[in-house]
C-alpha cells in the first residue's frame, strides 16, 4: 500500500528547508560558525555614511583596500577590547590597516591587523537597528517572553478542555435507590 503525501505539506517543507539552508550559508553569524556579522551602528563617527540605529551586514573578504568600510575588533589593550568598530580604511602598512571614521578629524590611534578585521560592510538597512535595540531591551524582552509563555499555557488549557468529552453527572447512591423504587412501583 502506498501513501500519498499532501502536496501543500511537501511544498511548505521544501520552502522551510530552502530558507534554513540559505540562512546557514549566507546569514549565520560568526559566533555560530558562519561568515556573517550583524552590527548595530551606535555613535556618529561614520556620519553621513551610516546613521545611529542602522543595521549593517558584514562579510569577511580575502583582501581589503583603502576606501573599504570594515568592521574590526578593538585591541586587547584598549577600553572595550573585542568590540566591533566600523570605520573606513584610510591607509595600509605592513603592520595592518589605518582606520578612520568618516566624521572623525583624525585616524584611530591603533593599527588593525588583518586578523582583527571581521569583514567589509556588505549591506546597510537604515533604522532597523533602532527597532531591534528597542525589542532587545531586557525589560521588554522579558515581558514579551512572559506573554508568550502565558499564551502557550492558555492555548494548551483551552485545547485540552475542548478535546475532553463532557463528564457524566454522578447520581448519589441514595437517589439511585429512590429512582428504582419509583420506576418499579
Amino acid at each position: 500500500m502506498t501513501t500519498r503525501l499532501r502536496p501543500h505539506i511537501n511544498a511548505r517543507n521544501l520552502l522551510l528547508a530552502a530558507l534554513l539552508l540559505a540562512w546557514a550559508l549566507f546569514l549565520r553569524p560568526q559566533a555560530l560558525g558562519g561568515s556573517a556579522a550583524f552590527i548595530l551602528v551606535r555613535g556618529d563617527s561614520m556620519l553621513p555614511t551610516f546613521n545611529n540605529g542602522d543595521l549593517l551586514l558584514v562579510y569577511p573578504q580575502a583582501s581589503y583596500s583603502v576606501g573599504d568600510i570594515v568592521a574590526y575588533r578593538l585591541p586587547a589593550s584598549e577600553v572595550g577590547a573585542g568590540h566591533l568598530v566600523v570605520h573606513r580604511i584610510s591607509a595600509t602598512s605592513p603592520d595592518g590597516f589605518e582606520l578612520q571614521g568618516d566624521n572623525n578629524p583624525v585616524a584611530d590611534p591603533w593599527t588593525a591587523r588583518p586578523a582583527d578585521v571581521a569583514g567589509r560592510v556588505f549591506l546597510r538597512i537604515p533604522a532597523v537597528g533602532m527597532v531591534l535595540a528597542f525589542l532587545l531591551q531586557p525589560v521588554l524582552a522579558g515581558g514579551l517572553a512572559s506573554a508568550g509563555v502565558v499564551m502557550l499555557i492558555l492555548a494548551r488549557a483551552t485545547r485540552t478542555t475542548a478535546s475532553r468529552p463532557p463528564k457524566a453527572r454522578r447520581v448519589p447512591v441514595a437517589e439511585q435507590g429512590a429512582r428504582a423504587t419509583r420506576l418499579g412501583s
